[in-house]
């Protein structure tokens, strides 16, 4: 995610907070990432085709099948849902049922048309919460051991995570948290996006926005975080994601696919 729309917000995931054990204030964090997005619910996706992060979306869901479980992690409008639900890659009778549960802190969003048409069930709350907790509603829903086979995971899990546009609210505390949870609950795929925000662009955002807004750079805590064992790294991207306007620069990241390969 982003700023909102008018400063360069791209267009799918968005929201997540820095993490309430991590320093700020629950209530005050919550309320304001909630608020901010909400606010642009209705006009979010009108940006969202021109940006890189959007093609990129529609490009791997168009070459990767996604049948079984997706936990979509800062679902936003629900661009993700509907771009499984409508890939030819997932009609096959033969596969698994497609499931696709969205979690997003922007209730306003979850309303959006898109996750109201294409996701099963979604969940409002912050994506460190939801992942991290043993007993979040979503897991009622998540793949029984031994529906994917040859994977070692134990307890309940899922096929496919993806997390666009939120990793950059984990505070860098939580941050490989986050990242080793979403490896150990995954069972075939890992998708996501990592934004390279620069100091300057980090701070405006502080300023405009707020504490509760705070925004991390996690590109060298990523690239320390490696493969991880059992994992193929298929694709990885570094591009322009979006345009902020407002600071007149281009934004690049790194868009990322794990497949499980044991």
């Amino acid at each position: 995610m982003s700023p909102p729309i008018n400063d360069g917000v791209r267009g799918d995931s968005h929201d997540q907070e820095d993490g309430h054990n991590a320093g700020h204030d629950f209530k005050i964090t919550g309320t304001t990432i909630e608020e901010v997005y909400d606010n642009y619910a209705d006009s979010y996706e009108d940006g969202a085709e021109e940006t890189r992060l959007r093609s990129f979306q529609r490009e791997v869901f168009a070459q990767f099948p996604h049948h079984g479980f997706t936990l979509d992690l800062g679902a936003g409008t629900g661009p993700v849902g509907m771009l499984i639900r409508e890939s030819p890659l997932n009609a096959s009778s033969t596969q698994s049922k497609v499931y696709v549960h969205g979690v997003d802190v922007s209730t306003r969003m979850l309303k959006a048309p898109w996750c109201v048409q294409y996701y099963d069930s979604t969940q409002q709350g912050f994506i460190q919460d939801i992942l991290m907790d043993p007993n979040a509603s979503w897991l009622q829903h998540a793949v029984q051991p031994g529906a994917a086979k040859s994977c070692s995971v134990s307890g309940p899990a899922v096929d496919h995570i993806t997390c666009f546009g939120a990793l950059h609210f984990v505070n860098p505390t939580q941050f490989e948290a986050v990242m080793n949870r979403m490896f150990t609950l995954a069972r075939r795929s890992v998708m996501f996006d990592i934004d390279d925000l620069s100091p300057a662009y980090l701070q405006h955002l502080l300023e405009k926005l707020g504490e509760g807004f705070r925004n991390y750079n996690h590109m060298d805590a990523y690239r320390q975080f490696g493969t991880p064992p059992g994992w193929a790294k298929v694709v990885e991207e570094e591009s322009v994601l979006y345009h902020s306007e407002n600071l007149r620069v281009d934004v690049r990241g790194v868009l990322v696919r794990f497949e499980r390969v044991e």
